[in-house]
C-alpha cells in the first residue's frame, strides 16, 4: 500500500502521460518529472493512483522510486559544489555533503513518488 501523497502526485503524472487537460493551481515542474519517472518505468495508465489501494503487479513502483531517489542523490554533490563555490575549503564543503548524505530525513523524504526530492534538487541548485 502505498501514502496518499503518492496516489495524489501519481495521478498527476498519469495526466502528464495521458496528456490530458486538467487544472492544477501549482507550477509543473516537478509533477512532469513524476511523469518522467513513470514514463522510465514504461507506465502503462492502468492503474488510477486512488487513496489506499495496493500496487498491481504490473506497475513498476520500484522504478518510479528510484527516480525521485537519485534526484534526492543528484542534490548531495550539487550541495557540495554549492558550498566549495560559497568560499568553504573543501574539507568543509564535504562536511556540509555529507550532512546530506547522512541525514536520515533526506533518505525518508525522497524515497517515496513525491514533489520534496525535486525540491531539494532545484533548491541546491539555487544556492549553486
Amino acid at each position: 500500500m502505498f501514502r496518499w501523497d503518492e496516489a495524489h502526485f501519481g495521478k498527476f503524472g498519469g495526466h502528464y502521460l495521458q496528456r490530458s487537460y486538467y487544472i492544477d493551481l501549482h507550477p509543473p515542474l516537478a509533477k512532469m518529472l513524476v511523469g518522467l519517472g513513470m514514463y522510465l518505468a514504461k507506465f502503462d495508465n492502468s492503474f488510477l493512483f486512488e487513496s489506499a489501494k495496493t500496487y498491481p503487479d504490473n506497475v513498476d513502483y520500484v522504478t518510479m522510486r528510484r527516480f525521485t531517489s537519485a534526484l534526492g542523490a543528484i542534490a548531495v554533490p550539487v550541495l557540495f559544489a554549492a558550498a566549495h563555490n560559497l568560499g568553504l575549503s573543501k574539507w568543509a564543503s564535504l562536511i556540509v555533503a555529507s550532512f546530506a548524505l547522512f541525514d536520515n530525513g533526506l533518505v525518508g523524504i525522497t524515497r517515496p513518488i513525491l514533489l520534496d526530492s525535486t525540491l531539494l534538487l532545484f533548491t541546491a541548485t539555487t544556492l549553486y
